[in-house]
């Protein structure tokens, strides 16, 4: 049976919330001014969303929660586009729905295999069917256009950006 280390965030666990929020604040700056580059047809990647759903499962749903919530006031604050609070609900609701699979025995390996991009796509599917009815007009798309572009091809596109933590953190074990 192999021990785990004490890590520095063991030690300090508010150092492991600051660091927290400094990955927040660096993405949502990337997601207002990188994002917007790579976008294809309209469909942009969700970056915020994968850090939510990364505290989720490792921090459990209580923090996947309230990491939603405060993610999503930064980013209704850096790209207003509308209503102030919607980001904040959305990914409230990806944090929640993340924060089912926590499993405080099994966190490495969930964030190490494809169970982390499952579990991505689902949260980023709600979190992009919520935001799409509450954005999108009936009059800009059809029903199936809804579904294939605004909530299918933006969770796919935002579990591509997914994978790169499930790498850079199983290449590092």
């Amino acid at each position: 049976m192999k021990i785990r280390e004490t890590t520095l965030f063991d030690k300090v666990p508010q150092l492991r919330y600051a660091v927290y929020a400094a990955v927040a604040v660096v993405l949502a700056i990337a997601d207002f001014l990188l994002i917007p580059l790579i976008e294809i047809q309209g469909v942009v990647p969700d970056i915020i969303v994968i850090l939510v759903v990364w505290i989720a499962i490792s921090e459990g749903q209580l923090l996947g929660i309230i990491s939603g919530f405060l993610c999503g006031l930064l980013v209704d604050f850096l790209s207003y586009e509308g209503v102030l609070g919607v980001h904040a609900l959305v990914n409230t609701l990806a944090g929640f729905t993340a924060g089912y699979f926590f499993k405080e025995s099994r966190t490495t390996l969930t964030l190490q295999t494809y169970r982390f991009v499952l579990i991505l796509f689902l949260a980023t599917f709600v979190h992009n069917t919520i935001f799409s009815f509450l954005y999108i007009r009936t009059t800009e798309a059809t029903l199936i256009e809804f579904f294939t572009k605004y909530v299918f091809a933006k969770s796919v596109y935002t579990i591509v950006f997914g994978t790169i933590p499930v790498l850079f953190r199983s290449l590092r074990n």
